[in-house]
């Protein structure tokens, strides 16, 4: 089946990981009436039973956070019930228990348990996800096996008296972790083994704190394990979180230790920092309304970007391998630090005939709007681009699908074609100003 197991790693990528999943919750219809699903979800997902028998069909996942980072999300939930605790008798001997203030759930999550309990009410668009949202849970709408969720306990998100900042305090807490909890081979065993053709990992990984050299750590041993797979690493930055010039330098020295390590083992290397003010006044977001201090809103923007990016290799039909798409990138086999770009939202007005387009400063004639490069400031020249792979998607009722894939063919080097346009779930926030004017 080709199986790609989707790894995410501190509280900046798993906000752009939990965008990623919900909008992967709306692709999936029910009924006789659905039509045929032009995605592969076997590629993102696995089946299962749970302790009653239940079949089940989760993320294949591993999300990593700091204690504290998975704020209400418990590590079982409707799908998958806890195992009866053992007995304090057993112990033989006095139990003291200790116990933390449980993280409040805000009305979203609250609605989703209600709907749990099959009450159904009707979505409230006052439900205030910009102000609510504080960890990325707050607005998670899936369910995970519980092997998905590793822990790291011997670091407090928020702790300013023992920070987890650094690129090397990262290193040190992956070695910790090993010893103390074995998860390598306790999770990511568990969702390896089971696959029949594993053909890779998709990688989230916050980079401007410790979570670079702890995910340098993990790469180290899957690269050991799994020498010929392809690994996709997104190494997410935001700049948001850096006030004072220490930080900033701290900031800086975390990223570039991280590339420098993360694209070592990596088959293809995607740096990225989240929108800032200043993108604001910047061409790309004339039909796009955030607030870059909202890390809700911002891994949004991103996270749509990604979960494009990763279509060729999730298609039923027409479908790449994630090596075909890294491949097209990374053609020459020593160039594997790449951008990644999106035009969000697609300005194309409907009925009309696709032109030629230039990739990187897109013209007013064909109605695209420009281009964001959440890599570099600056886009690069043509001859500066030693390969690439773009999507087009969202587009089945502009022109025949014979036009739109001439387009692509003829304009890009490598560009997979979707109808499906980003599905933009409830949780996800609002963005958008008009397009047509």
């Amino acid at each position: 089946m080709h199986e790609v197991l989707t790894i995410q790693l501190g509280q900046v990528a798993n906000f752009v990981g939990t965008q990623f999943w919900n909008a992967q919750n709306e692709y999936f219809e029910y009924g006789d009436q659905a039509a045929e699903p032009e995605f592969n979800h076997d590629i993102l997902y696995r089946a299962g039973t749970n302790q009653r028998g239940i079949e089940t069909y989760t993320p294949r996942a591993l999300i990593y956070d700091l204690k504290g980072g998975f704020g209400s999300l418990k590590k079982y939930n409707k799908l998958f019930e806890q195992e009866s605790e053992t007995n304090n008798d057993s112990w033989g001997e006095k139990v003291e228990e200790y116990k933390t203030t449980q993280y409040p759930k805000n009305r979203f999550q609250q609605h989703l348990d209600k709907m749990d309990e099959g009450i159904e009410e009707p979505i409230e668009k006052e439900l205030d996800l910009d102000d609510s949202v504080k960890v990325w849970s707050d607005f998670n709408s899936t369910y995970y096996h519980p092997n998905t969720f590793n822990q790291i306990n011997s670091y407090q998100m928020g702790n300013s008296i023992q920070p987890f900042d650094t690129y090397n305090t990262g290193c040190q807490a992956y070695d910790e972790n090993e010893k103390e909890t074995d998860s390598f081979d306790e999770t990511f065993r568990f969702f390896t083994e089971e696959c029949d053709q594993l053909q890779g990992f998709q990688i989230m990984t916050s980079v401007h704190d410790g979570f670079g050299g702890f995910t340098c750590g993990l790469l180290e041993n899957i690269r050991d394990e799994y020498p010929k797979a392809s690994i996709l690493t997104y190494g997410i930055s935001n700049i948001q979180q850096s006030s004072t010039q220490r930080n900033i330098q701290r900031r800086n020295l975390n990223m570039t230790m991280s590339a420098a390590s993360l694209s070592e083992y990596s088959s293809l290397y995607v740096p990225i920092q989240l929108p800032d003010a200043a993108d604001l006044n910047r061409p790309w977001t004339r039909y796009l309304s955030y607030q870059p201090h909202l890390l809700y809103q911002t891994s949004a923007i991103v996270a749509a970007a990604i979960e494009s990016a990763s279509i060729p290799w999730r298609l039923k039909k027409r479908t790449a391998l994630m090596s075909e798409v890294i491949g097209a990138v990374n053609w020459q086999g020593n160039h594997n630090i790449a951008s990644l770009g999106t035009c969000f939202p697609l300005d194309i007005v409907q009925g009309k005939q696709y032109t030629s387009v230039d990739r990187n400063l897109p013209i007013e004639a064909g109605r695209f709007s420009t281009i964001k490069n959440f890599t570099v400031d600056d886009a690069k020249k043509e001859d500066e681009i030693f390969g690439e792979s773009t999507v087009l998607r969202g587009t089945p009722d502009i022109g025949s699908r014979t036009n739109r894939d001439k387009f692509i063919e003829d304009t890009f080097e490598r560009l997979s074609g979707a109808d499906a346009p980003y599905k933009q779930r409830y949780s996800f926030p609002t963005l958008t100003r008009s397009v047509f004017a």
